[in-house]
């Protein structure tokens, strides 16, 4: 391959890991996640080894005050409510971008990144708690894996003849 063709690839390789979509919270209720404080920074534990012993998780569930009626969102420690929908109501945000109600009832939009330190798809409220959405599997590189199919790109190994 000479390097036209080499240079080429690269640019595409590169081009199509870091335009691939973030996966979502999932839109159904029932759905459980990890929230971290800021005093728990790693996202991943070790299942072996218990790293903090009361990591909080919060489930997706129908809000019943009648403000978020007919809305499905999640609840965090600190009481903030991050909006997945509300039936009856088309968004407009960009994917991945979630309208939070914070403790004082204010409104604000909040988008999900990736933590490639971690390897991790993150909610980062106002109140500094992380909601942890997907971690990729340890040994792979956190920078190159398919989000949409929360998949690890396939190993290929050169061998000797």
């Amino acid at each position: 391959m000479d390097s036209t063709h080499l240079t080429i690839f690269c640019a595409v390789v590169l081009l199509y890991v870091g335009c691939q979509e973030l996966g979502l919270i999932q839109n159904k209720p029932g759905v459980c996640y990890k929230i971290h404080t800021s005093s728990q920074p790693r996202l991943y534990p070790n299942p072996r080894k218990p790293e903090y012993k009361n990591i909080h998780e919060s489930c997706t569930e129908w809000l019943k005050e009648k403000e978020y009626n007919n809305c499905l969102g999640l609840r965090t420690q600190n009481d903030e409510v991050i909006m997945l929908s509300c039936k009856g109501v088309t968004s407009r945000r960009r994917r991945g971008c979630y309208k939070i109600i914070n403790q004082d009832k204010k409104e604000e939009i909040v988008c999900q990144k990736v933590n490639r330190n971690e390897g991790c798809e993150v909610l980062t409220t106002r109140s500094n708690l992380t909601i942890v959405i997907h971690c990729i599997p340890r040994g792979y590189s956190p920078s190159i894996f398919d989000i949409r199919t929360r998949k690890p790109p396939r190993e290929y190994r050169e061998t000797s003849d």
